[in-house]
């Protein structure tokens, strides 16, 4: 049997599976009212900020809405294949692994397509090529495609299986001892490929997200990842800071 890594599961996650099972299981039903925040913290001895955040990723699925004064109300028993995703750091990009599934469609070594792929001498041997569909957690609508190359040199990583929850760099890191230093990042505008279409299950030419991430340890890229995202199931937020205000 093969060995899978696991990634430890944030608590409000738990909370938020425990309601979406009530919710599909006809427990609670489109109208009905989810217990207020204070019952919700004794409940599940979970603080009111992780509540928050569990109420939230219930309404990112589409299944539950918040009102001021009103309260949270049950709107749908079928979850939506969306994702929102807010990235400040390393750490929200592995929070990301952990809050989806992400199913490896092929594992190999491969000549990089640099066309497509920007890769930093990618004529200095053959890359580790993960190709995977990643999907909101337990549906089976996708809400990526991706690609994942990790250089010759930090290649040598552990089998896990068909499913994977932890990001591939924290794997290099892990399994060679050194430490990404900066993350480059690239979003463009794009149409998804008679290809692409096929495994997201979208028609072609449908108008998506391509995200490109250069992972770094000083100046020599260990790791390159392209995702494709079909429009109307991913969101990107960002925050800026501004220093001196």
């Amino acid at each position: 049997m093969t060995q899978r890594l696991q990634a430890p599961q944030p608590q409000y996650l738990a909370v938020a599976n425990a309601l979406m099972d009530d919710i599909v299981a006809g427990r609670l039903v489109v109208g009905d009212q989810l217990p207020s925040e204070p019952e919700l913290v004794r409940q599940y001895n979970l603080s009111r900020y992780g509540v928050r955040l569990a109420i939230k990723a219930l309404m990112d699925l589409g299944l539950v809405s918040r009102q001021q004064g009103v309260g949270t109300r049950v709107i749908s028993n079928q979850t939506r294949a969306r994702y929102n995703q807010s990235i400040a750091g390393l750490d929200d990009i592995a929070r990301y692994a952990q809050e989806t599934d992400f199913r490896i469609l092929s594992r190999g070594q491969a000549a990089p397509d640099t066309a497509r792929v920007p890769l930093p001498h990618a004529g200095a041997g053959k890359w580790l090529h993960i190709e995977g569909l990643r999907s909101t957690l337990g549906q089976g609508q996708p809400i990526s495609l991706a690609d994942i190359y990790v250089s010759p040199r930090f290649a040598r990583l552990p089998d896990f299986g068909d499913q994977l929850n932890v990001p591939v760099h924290a794997l290099i890191e892990r399994e060679s001892g050194v430490r990404v230093t900066r993350v480059d990042q690239d979003i463009q505008g794009a149409l998804v490929s008679e290809q692409e279409a096929a495994l997201l299950d979208v028609a072609p030419g449908s108008a998506a997200l391509r995200i490109v991430r250069t992972y770094f340890v000083d100046e020599t890229v260990i790791e390159v990842t392209l995702s494709v995202h079909p429009a109307g199931r991913y969101s990107y937020k960002q925050s800026f800071e501004l220093e001196g205000r």
